[in-house]
C-alpha cells in the first residue's frame, strides 16, 4: 500500500513535469507558424480552429508587448522597432480574427477586433508620422506596413457601416493608402540617388509600390460606387462619384482588375450619356477579352473574331487550329486565374448589351438613344462596335456559364443577347431562354414546397420571392411567345 502510494507520488511528479515542459514548448512556438495554420484553417473553412489559434497568437504577442515594456537592458531605438514590429503583427492577427468573425456572422465580434487593431497601430512608436531623415530602411518599411494594414481594417469597417459612416471609414483608408505610396516614393527616390540599395530590394519596392497603387484604385472605385448608391442623395454627389473615378482611372493599370473603367462606365450610362460609356466598358472586355474567350469555348461559345490568330492556315487547317487552340489554353493560364470575380463579369455584360442596344439603328430598337442623329447611327463604324459589344457580352456570359452553371440569370442573359445579334440567332436564344424557364419552374417548385425554407420567421420573404420568380417566368415565356410568332411570320413569308 505505502510503495503503492509512493508510486503515484511519483507518477503525479512527473505528469506535473511533463506538464511544465508542455507549456514552456507552447510558449517558445513559433507565432509564424500559428498563424499560417490559422489562416489554412480559414482556407478549409475550419472557421472554429481558426478563431482558436489566431486568439492563442493575439494572447502571446500581448504578452510579448507586456514583457518589451518591462525589459530596460534594449536601446531605445532597438525597442521602439522591436515594439512596433509586434504591434504590426498583432494589428494583423486581430485583423484576421475579425475576417474570421464576419465570415460565420458575428459582425459586431469582427468590428470589434478590427477597431482594437486600429487601437494598436495608434499606439505604436511615431505611426503617425511621415517616415523621417533618421530612420533606417527597416523602420520606414515598417511604418509604411503599419499605414496599408491601417487602411485595410478601415476598408473593412467601412464594409461594416452604411453611408456618411461608412464614406468616414473610406476616406482614412484612401488618406492611409496616400501616405503609404509617399512614403514608398520617397524611399526609391532616395535610394536610387544614393544607389543604396540592390536590384532584389529594388524590385520588390517598385513592386509593393504598384500593389498600393491598385488597392488605393479599389478605395476610390468603393467610394464611387457608395456616391453611385447609399449617398446618391447627397449634394454634389454626382461631381465626388466623377471625382473619385477620375483619381482611380489615373492609378488603374493593365494588370489590375478594371473596376475604374467599369465604374465610369456605369456613372455614364446614369447620367444618360450612353455613348460615352462605350469606350470605357470596351477596355473592360478587352482586359478580360484572352482569358473570357478561353473559358467561353469550353461551353461551346467559341467566337472566332476574338480568337488569336497565331498561324497562317494552311492546307491542314485542321492541325493549324488544334496548335492555335493549345497555345491559347497556355497563355491565358494565368490570365484566367486573375479574371476579376462573377458579380463584376455579369455587370460587365448587362453593360455591354446596354452600350449595344444604344447603337440601334433610327427605327430598329426601343431602347435606342432617340437623341443620336440618323449619321451617327448608320455608320459602318457603329454598327460594328454594337456588333462587338453584344459578342463581347456573350463571351463574357460563357465564362459565367463554365464557372457556374446554375445561375438562371446567365442563361437569360445569354438568350437576350442571341436575340440582339445581327443577323439574329434565334435558335440560340430559344435553346437558353427554354433552359432558364425550365430552372426557374423548378426554384419556384422547390420554394413552394417550402425546400428553401429555413425557418418560420422567413416565411414572409419566401413569398415575395416566389412572386419575384412569378414575375421571370412570365418575362421568360412571352420572349419566348416572341419568338414563336417571329418564326411563324418568317415561315409565312
Amino acid at each position: 500500500m505505502t510503495s503503492r502510494k509512493k508510486k503515484n507520488k511519483s507518477s503525479r511528479k512527473n505528469k506535473s513535469s511533463r506538464t511544465r515542459k508542455t507549456k514552456c514548448d507552447l510558449s517558445a512556438l513559433n507565432l509564424d507558424e500559428v498563424v499560417r495554420q490559422a489562416d489554412l484553417a480559414m482556407e478549409t473553412l475550419n472557421s472554429e480552429q481558426a478563431l482558436k489559434l489566431y486568439h492563442s497568437a493575439t494572447s502571446a504577442l500581448r504578452n510579448k508587448l507586456i514583457q518589451k515594456g518591462s525589459d530596460a537592458s534594449s536601446s531605445e531605438s532597438i525597442e521602439k522597432s522591436g515594439e512596433m514590429g509586434t504591434k504590426l503583427m498583432l494589428a494583423k492577427v486581430l485583423g484576421k480574427m475579425g475576417e474570421a468573425k464576419v465570415s460565420i456572422g458575428d459582425q459586431d465580434g469582427g468590428r470589434s477586433d478590427f477597431n482594437d487593431a486600429l487601437s494598436v497601430l495608434e499606439s505604436s512608436p511615431d505611426s503617425t508620422a511621415l517616415a523621417s531623415s533618421n530612420e533606417n530602411e527597416h523602420q520606414t518599411l515598417d511604418k509604411v506596413q503599419s499605414k496599408e494594414t491601417s487602411a485595410s481594417l478601415f476598408m473593412y469597417l467601412g464594409q461594416l457601416s452604411d453611408e456618411n459612416e461608412a464614406l468616414v471609414c473610406f476616406n482614412k483608408a484612401i488618406a492611409n493608402f496616400i501616405e503609404s505610396i509617399e512614403i514608398l516614393e520617397a524611399l526609391i527616390a532616395k535610394a536610387t540617388y544614393e544607389a543604396s540599395i540592390d536590384s532584389s530590394n529594388g524590385d520588390e519596392m517598385e513592386k509593393k509600390l504598384i500593389e498600393t497603387r491598385r488597392e488605393l484604385c479599389a478605395a476610390q472605385c468603393t467610394v464611387a460606387e457608395l456616391y453611385l448608391t447609399d449617398l446618391c442623395y447627397e449634394s454634389d454627389a454626382e461631381n465626388k462619384c466623377e471625382s473619385c473615378l477620375k483619381a482611380a482611372l489615373q492609378l488603374s493599370d493593365k494588370e489590375s482588375t478594371p473596376d475604374a473603367a467599369q465604374a465610369m462606365a456605369n456613372l455614364r450610362l446614369s447620367q444618360n450619356r450612353g455613348l460615352e460609356a462605350i469606350p470605357y466598358i470596351i477596355d473592360v472586355f478587352d482586359q478580360i477579352k484572352e482569358a473570357v474567350c478561353a473559358m467561353a469555348d469550353l461551353v461551346g461559345l467559341e467566337s472566332s473574331e476574338f480568337r488569336a490568330t497565331n498561324c497562317e492556315m494552311s492546307e491542314d487547317s485542321k492541325v493549324c487550329a488544334e496548335t492555335e487552340a493549345k497555345e491559347l489554353k497556355e497563355e491565358t493560364l494565368h490570365a484566367t486565374d486573375k479574371l476579376p470575380g462573377f458579380e463584376f463579369r455579369c455587370q460587365t455584360a448587362k453593360i455591354l448589351m446596354e452600350c449595344a442596344s444604344l447603337l440601334g439603328l433610327k427605327g430598329n430598337s426601343e431602347t435606342e438613344d432617340q437623341s443620336l442623329p440618323q449619321s451617327k447611327l448608320d455608320t459602318e463604324e457603329v454598327i460594328k462596335q454594337k456588333s462587338y459589344c453584344i459578342e463581347g457580352a456573350i463571351q463574357v456570359l460563357g465564362s459565367l456559364l463554365a464557372e457556374n452553371d446554375e445561375v438562371v440569370e446567365v442563361w437569360y442573359l445569354l438568350g437576350c443577347a442571341f436575340a440582339s445579334i445581327s443577323p439574329r440567332n434565334d435558335e440560340a436564344s430559344k435553346y437558353y431562354w427554354e433552359n432558364a424557364l425550365k430552372m426557374l419552374e423548378v426554384i419556384k417548385k422547390s420554394m413552394e414546397n417550402g425546400e428553401c425554407m429555413s425557418d418560420d420567421n422567413a416565411e414572409e420573404s419566401v413569398e415575395t420571392e416566389i412572386e419575384d420568380i412569378k414575375v421571370k417566368i412570365d418575362e421568360v415565356k412571352l420572349k419566348l411567345t416572341e419568338l414563336k410568332e417571329v418564326e411563324c411570320a418568317m415561315d409565312e413569308g
